[in-house]
């Protein structure tokens, strides 16, 4: 599930300059309004205009116009660009009234595709009960966000304490969201990155949702299935079109990777339209983005955004790929850091 959240910060000064160098917030004391849970683009809070790369973007502008003697002194290291880009990652959450316009202006800075992507992955303390859970997932994720475009840096960023363990809550009502915030102006002890962070809970999996996403932040519930997972190997590989697919059966214990690979494609932008549905022999196969909504009858989409059909699955056997679509891939290669 995808939706939107809007954070503010109290006594925050993102939008103010001082003395020639851009302010950043220093209170992430973050009030959490109900989440819109709306892939429609059209209806998403302004304040989750500037997230991730695009900080950096507002950083160089702030700097561009803060030397009183009228030079643009643009120049910054790599590893200074990302370190604020990790310090600052959700201060584009941080939008008060009076900083929307800025926000809303740089929404529009065009930006060019990344070539290296930042996921960090974290578990609830009682997700870290399940032996090997943090280091399985960052397999699968290995295998399969590892593209010729970008350089894919996966990290786990160890336990974190929750309130709650239902993987979709946890995001939708603002808490993850908010320690994440909070991380990016130096508070706490999770430090977020540029692009995807991910959170898995002991949450269960049999009630939808069991996970939830914003842009470059997303949870999902299910540790105890995600453990037991096979090595990734092991997984049967089918080959459709230009794709390999590891297929895997529409099952609760693999249908929970699946699950989060759907989030993190809705962290990075991706929408349920850039997956597909396509038939194995007497099997039908869907991919993570479309994943069981191929076979929801209350699913308005016959095809997916770049035009491919949707085969009915006439009572033949279900089953889920692990790799994103064709049409998902092209999607993430137009990735730049604010979304597709």
């Amino acid at each position: 599930m995808r939706g939107t959240v809007s954070i503010e910060y109290r006594d925050a000064t993102t939008d103010g300059l001082d003395g020639g160098r851009s302010a950043v917030a220093d209170d992430a004391v973050g009030l959490v309004s109900k989440a819109d849970s709306t892939s429609d683009p059209t209806r998403r809070s302004p304040n989750v205009t500037v997230l991730g790369r695009a900080v950096v973007v507002r950083r160089e502008r702030q700097t561009r116009t803060a030397d009183g003697n009228g030079d643009m002194d643009t120049e910054e290291t790599d590893e200074e660009r990302a370190g604020f880009t990790r310090r600052q990652l959700l201060a584009g959450l941080a939008g008060s009234t009076a900083s929307v316009a800025t926000v809303g202006t740089l929404g529009y800075a065009r930006l060019d595709p990344v070539d290296r992507l930042e996921v960090r992955v974290w578990v609830s303390e009682r997700a870290a009960a399940y032996d090997g859970v943090a280091e399985r997932v960052r397999e699968y994720l290995e295998a399969l966000l590892s593209y010729d475009y970008w350089e894919l840096d996966l990290s786990v960023g160890g336990t974190v304490a929750v309130s709650r363990e239902d993987g979709a809550s946890v995001t939708s009502d603002g808490e993850w969201p908010a320690t994440l915030a909070s991380g990016a102006v130096g508070l706490g002890g999770v430090d977020p990155v540029a692009d995807a962070n991910l959170l898995v809970t002991d949450g269960q999996m049999t009630t939808a949702p069991t996970g939830f996403a914003l842009p470059h932040v997303a949870s999902v519930g299910g540790a105890r299935h995600l453990a037991a997972l096979p090595p990734f190997d092991e997984l049967e590989g089918v080959r459709d079109g230009g794709a390999v697919h590891r297929i895997v059966p529409d099952e609760r214990p693999v249908r929970t990777i699946q699950i989060l690979l759907h989030e993190v494609g809705h962290a990075l932008g991706l929408d349920h339209d850039h997956g597909v549905v396509f038939r194995d022999g007497e099997r039908v196969v869907a991919t993570p983005m479309l994943s069981s909504y191929a076979w929801d009858p209350d699913y308005e989409g016959d095809r997916s955004r770049c035009g491919r059909e949707y085969p009915p699955a006439d009572g033949r056997e279900r089953a889920l790929s692990l790799a994103f679509s064709t049409c998902a891939r092209r999607g993430l290669e137009s990735y730049d850091g604010t979304g597709l």
